[in-house]
């Protein structure tokens, strides 16, 4: 679209406010006077920026225009005159604001120039898995297809799937990024369970090396006698039963801690915190898998997406 000139958008106010221009036997010739404010100068998060100025003239202010370069955003009639601006990670850089002024006789008057610099932290990754063919240069595909492990993307997903007949000591379907991620990190994905029969022995893992958020299968045996949410940190486990069939994941290491959650209702409920521990950089992984001793024997398969790298430094990439 097209933004209206200033002189085009100028004199369409006016007029649209006062209904007519000033009358030519008492002409009004003194231009209202006009300052600009914005509330933060420097945007590191997502959020409004709020405009505000103040506007005066001897006769009467009938609206003024916020402006981002030669862009008008929007035009305010009544004091205070504000205007908020949302800000998000495409907003990225350097910008300048203006306000002009009008009184009913087009008479104008442009503020002081606000500078507004956004540095919002972008995703490191972010993949809805939607396009129906997996991102080769992002992730690799691990498991045995030969024994009818799939990794692939379906109905607007990612999905998973282990076959009953799976054996052979441990059996993984995996979803494997090309880039380890170091530093400090948050990482997350919603899952919804397609085929899980009970006592089954599978388990859900969202992983950045040994750090797990997990969703468990109970077992046919002693190992576990119900479904659960876990995380395994370095071979640490802690579980949360549950009976969820859909949910989000998350992992985060933030200094020398690491944390694992999965979403109840708007809330991160922590399964399990620990001391971080080496190696500090790994891949991500999106798995399901099973192992002979615990297999139930039934069909597996999962649906992942809106996997989001939310924190974290992608490093040593193989394309």
């Amino acid at each position: 679209m097209i933004s209206p000139t200033r002189s085009a958008a100028v004199a369409s106010l006016a007029l649209a406010l006062t209904g007519s221009c000033a009358d030519p036997t008492s002409p009004d010739r003194d231009a209202p006077w006009v300052s600009l404010a914005a509330s933060d100068g420097l945007v590191d998060a997502s959020g409004p920026v709020v405009l505000t100025a103040v506007a005066l003239d001897d006769v009467g202010v009938v609206g003024v225009q916020f402006w981002v370069g030669a862009t008008l955003l929007a035009t305010d009639a009544t004091s205070p005159y504000t205007h908020s601006v949302a800000m998000t990670p495409d907003d990225n850089g350097v910008h300048s604001f203006t306000a002009i002024a009008l009184d009913g006789a087009q008479n104008q008057a442009v503020s002081n120039a606000v500078t507004v610099a956004v540095a919002i932290p972008t995703l490191a990754m972010n993949d809805g898995f939607s396009d129906g063919v997996i991102d080769s240069t992002q992730w690799r595909i691990r498991g045995d297809t030969a024994i009818g492990l799939r990794v692939e993307e379906s109905n607007s997903r990612l999905e998973l799937f282990i076959p009953g007949t799976a054996g052979g000591g441990t059996f993984v379907a995996t979803l494997e990024s090309r880039c380890e991620l170091t530093g400090d990190f948050d990482i997350e994905v919603g899952y919804s369970l397609l085929s899980w029969p009970a006592n089954n022995g599978a388990i859900l893992s969202l992983s950045m090396g040994v750090r797990h958020a997990q969703r468990y299968s109970s077992t046919a045996g002693p190992v576990l006698d119900e479904e659960s949410y876990g995380a395994s940190h370095n071979g640490s486990v802690a579980q949360m039963p549950t009976s969820d069939a859909a949910g989000i994941l998350r992992v985060v290491r933030n200094s020398d801690r690491v944390y694992s959650y999965f979403l109840q209702g708007s809330d991160w409920i922590l399964i399990q915190e620990s001391p971080d521990f080496p190696p500090e950089r790994d891949v991500v992984a999106l798995s399901i898998w099973g192992s002979d001793g615990t297999w139930g024997g039934a069909d597996v398969r999962v649906a992942l997406d809106d996997f989001r790298i939310i924190q974290g430094v992608p490093a040593n990439c193989e394309r």
